[in-house]
């Protein structure tokens, strides 16, 4: 639970996101099912398949992509491997180096 005066956006499925995982399963599906030689169904699986696993867990992760509080503005750096970023808005942000505050 967030206070009032805390703005928070988190990762959550969009259409084109949907869409894009949905390919990826056709494609891997296509992959699985038609007759190919091995060689050439290890490609397909791994970018389609691959892809489609570490989009789908990033997509309905729902971890925080941007928060706005007082101390600052938090943005996430990925999607995968989740690191927040340094906040903007506080004195020696990178925010504050480019635009000082008067």
């Amino acid at each position: 639970m967030t206070p009032p005066d805390v703005y928070e956006e988190r990762y959550g499925p969009a259409p084109k996101t949907i869409l894009v995982i949905a390919v990826c399963l056709l494609f891997t599906a296509a992959a699985l099912l038609v007759p190919l030689d091995a060689l050439t169904r290890i490609l397909p699986l791994a970018l389609f398949g691959g892809g489609g696993v570490v989009m789908a867990v990033g997509t309905f992760s729902r971890k925080v992509a941007l928060r706005v509080d007082d101390t600052g503005i938090t943005v996430a750096d990925s999607i995968v491997g989740y690191q927040q970023s340094r906040p903007f808005g506080r004195e020696g942000s990178c925010l504050t180096e480019a635009w000082p505050l008067r």
